[in-house]
């Protein structure tokens, strides 16, 4: 799903319309609450989203893409590919999620879209949560914590797809014998 928005916000004196940022939100859940058009979860990341853009006046909202139900384990989302298509138009050149694993689940992917691929396209990227800016400087410790970030949410993710594994495996049904005779 993706939106297309007009800001409402009004230049700030003496700011040209080329210093502004052109943002997109990418919101994901990979589980879909099928008696809700959209689920809580983002319709949380748009409110952290929207309030975090409230607070930096340089960044305009022009879209919003959208995968609610897809898994983050590929890169291979409606709403990621749109995304990712704006960028390469240049429509949008900065790109804001809730967290790190919002982007993806896949912590290699994500590693080399957030130091190679969005560096390499222009794009500053945020992360609210994860308190990561691509416009401010790398410390040597930046370089050590996002990765492991990253691998920490993965390995959540994991964890909560093994357990899934292991009820589904627990309830299963016998199989059916047949007799030889």
């Amino acid at each position: 799903m993706e939106q297309v928005l007009e800001s409402s916000r009004a230049n700030t004196p003496g700011q040209s319309r080329e210093s502004f940022y052109h943002a997109g939100f990418y919101l994901r859940l990979s589980r879909e609450e099928k008696d809700k058009a959209e689920s809580d979860s983002i319709a949380g990341q748009r409110s952290l989203l929207t309030e975090y853009l409230s607070a930096h006046p340089e960044i305009r909202l022009r879209k919003v893409w959208v995968d609610d139900g897809y898994s983050g384990v590929n890169f291979q989302r409606p709403g990621f590919q749109k995304m990712m298509e704006a960028v390469r138009e240049g429509e949008a050149d900065c790109i804001i999620v809730k967290d790190f694993s919002r982007l993806g689940r896949n912590f290699i992917e994500v590693g080399k879209y957030i130091e190679k691929i969005f560096p390499f396209l222009g794009v500053r990227f945020i992360s609210v949560n994860d308190g990561y800016d691509s416009i401010n400087p790398w410390t040597a410790s930046d370089h050590l914590m996002v990765p492991v970030k990253n691998l920490i949410k993965g390995i959540g993710c994991l964890r909560s797809g093994f357990t899934r594994y292991l009820q589904i495996w627990q309830n299963r049904q016998p199989p059916l014998h047949r007799s030889l005779t």
